[in-house]
Formats: C-alpha cells, sequence, structure tokens
C-alpha cells in the first residue's frame, strides 16, 4: 500500500515559520474511531516552520484520521487559527472526509453536532447520504461515502453553524477514467534520462528516435545506426494483471536490446552493462510505476550478424499500479 508523508506548518501571527514546537496527537484513529498507533512527528528545523508524520502502510488501508496541535499549551506563538491540524490517510478506492469543529474562542468545538447540507451529483440529490460519523464527538468526524458514490462522483456540504468552519465542501470522485500505460516508452524515456552511458571511455547520449528505438532491432540506414538500443515486449509471459484487496496491478516483461558498433563485441557489452546498472542503481521508478528491474545479472550475448554487430539481451520487469 503506497503512503505519503503528511506534511504540516506552524506560522506565528506575522506569516513568519516556528521550528522547535513539540506537536502532540489529540485524536489518531481510523474511520469507526478506535485508536490506532501514532507515528512520531518530526520537526524538519533549518527555519522552515515544517513538520511532517508518516502513517503506516495499515493506517492508510485503516482509513486513518488525525488531529494534531502543533502548540500544546498555547505558549509556542502559533497563529491561533493555524494551531490545529486535521487530515486523513486513505486509500484512493475508499476515501472519506475528517472534520474538525473549533469554537471562535480558539478551542475545540462542545456545541452541536454538524449536519449534510447538501449531498449531489449533477444528476440531484444523491441518496442515501454518506454516513457522517462522530470520532470525537462533538468536535471532530469522518464523512464517509459509499462505493457507489465515490465510482459516480458527489459533492458535499456539512453545515456546523457557529465554528469557526460553518461551511465543509469537498467532492469524492467520480473515478478518472482508466489510462493505458506505454511501459516500451516508459522505458525507453527511463533509459535516456539516466545517459550518458560511458562506452570506450567516452560518453554516449541514448536518445529515443535517435539510437534507441520501439521494437525489435532495425537493419541499419541513415536514421538508424549501428549501435542502438531497442525495447520491445518479446521477454517472458504477456502483461497480466495481479489482483489483491484494492490494488489492480498489472506486470510487464520487456526486452531490451544492445546492438554494437561495427567490431565492437566489448563497446557493445559495455554499453548494455551500464544501462542494466542505471536501471538498477537504488532510485525511484518512473512516475507511476512500482518497479522497474532487471531480470538477470549481466546482459546476454545472442547473435553477431553479417556486418559484425553484435546483440546482447536482458529482460526487464515494470509493475504499474492499476
Amino acid at each position: 500500500m503506497q503512503r505519503d508523508v503528511e506534511p504540516l506548518l506552524a506560522l506565528d501571527s506575522s506569516g513568519n515559520p516556528i521550528d522547535g514546537l513539540a506537536p502532540v496527537f489529540l485524536k489518531y484513529a481510523d474511520a469507526s474511531g478506535t485508536d490506532r498507533a501514532q507515528p512520531a512527528i518530526t520537526g524538519l528545523g533549518g527555519g522552515s516552520g515544517m513538520y511532517s508524520l508518516e502513517p503506516s502502510a495499515a493506517d492508510v488501508e485503516a482509513r486513518t484520521v488525525y488531529v494534531v496541535d502543533l502548540d500544546p499549551g498555547g505558549t509556542g506563538g502559533v497563529r491561533a487559527d493555524l494551531r490545529y491540524w486535521v487530515g486523513q490517510v486513505t486509500p484512493r478506492y475508499a476515501p472519506i472526509a475528517a472534520i474538525m469543529l473549533e469554537d471562535p474562542a480558539g478551542g475545540l468545538w462542545a456545541g452541536a453536532a454538524p449536519t449534510i447540507g447538501e449531498y449531489r451529483n449533477a444528476g440531484g440529490p444523491v441518496t442515501p447520504q454518506a454516513e457522517l460519523r462522530a470520532i470525537v464527538a462533538p468536535w471532530l468526524y469522518a464523512l464517509v461515502p459509499s462505493n457507489a458514490d465515490r465510482i459516480a462522483g458527489v459533492s458535499y456540504r456539512i453545515d456546523a453553524p457557529g465554528t469557526t468552519t460553518p461551511f465543509w465542501e469537498g467532492s469524492f470522485g467520480p473515478d478518472p477514467a482508466p489510462t493505458v500505460p506505454d511501459p516500451i516508452g516508459t522505458l525507453l524515456t527511463f533509459i535516456e534520462d539516466r545517459g550518458p552511458y560511458s562506452v570506450n571511455s567516452s560518453p554516449l547520449d541514448v536518445i529515443v528516435d535517435m539510437n534507441a528505438f520501439r521494437g525489435p532491432p532495425r537493419v541499419v540506414r541513415t536514421e538508424v545506426p549501428a549501435q542502438a538500443v531497442f525495447v520491445d515486449n518479446l521477454a517472458g509471459q504477456p502483461p497480466h494483471p495481479w489482483l489483491g484487496t484494492g490494488t489492480n496491478w498489472r506486470r510487464y516483461m520487456l526486452q531490451v536490446v544492445v546492438r554494437s558498433a561495427e567490431a565492437d563485441r566489448d563497446g557493445g557489452e559495455e554499453l548494455a552493462r551500464r544501462i542494466m546498472w542505471a536501471i538498477q542503481a537504488p532510485q525511484s521508478p518512473p512516475a507511476g510505476w512500482l518497479t522497474c528491474l532487471c531480470q538477470a545479472a549481466a546482459p546476454e550475448l545472442f547473435d553477431e550478424d553479417s556486418q559484425r554487430l553484435f546483440y546482447f539481451r536482458f529482460a526487464v520487469e515494470l509493475w504499474h499500479d492499476g
């Protein structure tokens, strides 16, 4: 389960950032109100006034609501209306909305419970409405929509008269149209971005559509140099999904072929190895992808043609979320 660091910011009444505070949780609970183990709140320092907390994957799955008091006791100089931070961490397939109510005097709300004033989409009012759950009555609630509402899309307005925020507006969904991943284009761009590559002690840029191409190896001609890289979906099994709770991962197996310059077996192997090392280096996978890993320890020499061009290959596995 993917998770993100949740950022917090402490400012004084003049808008200046404040370091050195000791924020605490007022609540860290799942969508049913059950307390969960609280992560650390870390000050980032450097005069940034920034703090962060990192929920666990289990917290995300449980749909966790949190409220942080940046300035316990109110002695650290934090601007009154920014003292409390409310948020939620949820999987994308099961969103909720956390709603925290404050008294205009500066404390937590102790009055009447909020209500759902509007719950509708383009077709008009939606019924039944989402559930407005009390996490800590009367000041912390979670709006929990049905899966059907999330898929179709719905907008809401929470009415909380007398509080510092008498109306809370937001929406759930609709689910975006599915995108069709392009693993070959992704890997080609990934390889290009990590260049240049050293070949025979000289730098070599690998550039898509100049010396890096989609598909099987092409015949050498004016627009296709001898020394080139080719990416195709010829390795292993065809793309197939892996399904689990709230996930829809798809696994792709691609083949990278590196062709040498004429009579340069060593240079071809060196380029293939350096591309493998770049893919395997500790780093983030391509944007939108979960992993990008080579499936061999070294490239394989599998062909030499009549022009004394040497061909090396290796497989790459990519996982896509969705």
